[in-house]
């Protein structure tokens, strides 16, 4: 039996069971999360190290992992339509913070919109309700305020288009002088 070390507790699998290592991305559903396995595969042809990448849903029985965490997991009977794995051993927290792995899932769309767009709504609603209108104002305040230029930053954007437009211009000349 092989027997894998988890902070002072020790589990043991079957030979010939397969286990993987990685990552958590996602502890939202109860008792289950969702791990990051990386793997390194040499392309056949030209030999480069791809990395390859796999997200496997595992059984969490008294939802200890978090999201970062470096887990363990071990292949087991079906739990349920997606789960065949179970968790084995959970490592340390990845130094990483929970906001840089969720970047990393937005910018590859492991995320969908909706998930976003709800998560969003959950906490704009919790803090409307905590904090009052009076407070809700000054945040519209400042997210106009962000997003308009300042007074500085305006004659420099409109000089800024007005040369991309003349420079567009001079190119559509130039083709159709070489065209003629």
């Amino acid at each position: 039996m092989a027997t894998v070390s988890n902070a002072g507790q020790t589990a043991k699998t079957e030979p010939g069971t397969r286990t993987l290592s990685g990552s958590v991305v996602s502890d939202r559903r109860d008792k289950t999360i969702t791990v990051l396995v990386e793997r390194s595969v040499k392309h056949p042809v030209y030999g480069k190290i791809l990395r390859r990448r796999s997200k496997i849903h595992a059984h969490d029985e008294h939802n200890e992992c978090r999201v970062g965490d470096h887990v363990t997991i071990v292949e087991t009977r079906p739990i349920s339509k997606q789960k065949s794995w179970r968790l084995l051993a959970r490592g340390a927290t990845s130094s990483r913070g929970m906001d840089e792995i969720v970047a990393d899932e937005i910018a590859s769309d492991e995320i969908t919109s909706d998930e976003i767009t709800s998560d969003e709504i959950t906490s704009d609603e919790s803090a409307a309700g905590e904090s009052g209108a009076d407070d809700a104002a000054a945040v519209e305040e400042a997210a106009v305020a962000e997003e308009a230029p300042t007074a500085e930053e305006a004659p420099a954007a409109e000089e800024t288009a007005a040369a991309e437009e003349t420079a567009a211009a001079e190119e559509t000349a130039a083709a159709k002088e070489s065209s003629a």
